[in-house]
């Protein structure tokens, strides 16, 4: 990809992994549902679309919707 650097794939990274653990960590617990951690995530869909970061990154925050009984937005956010 044409402009991103080392820098914004370690961020990528580091999202991906905190969504994964937050998500893992809150079914582990029996707590499927936190609204707080759909408020994020919806918030990192939203950032994530506009700052059009990668296509495996808005995956791993659909996949983490998903899993807490959410549908992720479609389409692009202006």
């Amino acid at each position: 990809m044409t402009g991103r650097t080392n820098t914004d794939d370690f961020f990528e990274m580091l999202l991906r992994r905190l969504i994964t653990d937050a998500v893992i960590g809150g079914i582990a617990r029996g707590s499927s549902r936190d609204d707080r951690l759909l408020l994020r995530l919806r918030q990192y869909d939203r950032r994530a679309r506009r700052e059009r970061l990668s296509t495996q990154t808005r995956q791993v925050i659909a996949s983490a919707l998903r899993l807490l009984g959410e549908e992720p937005q479609t389409g692009r956010v202006s």
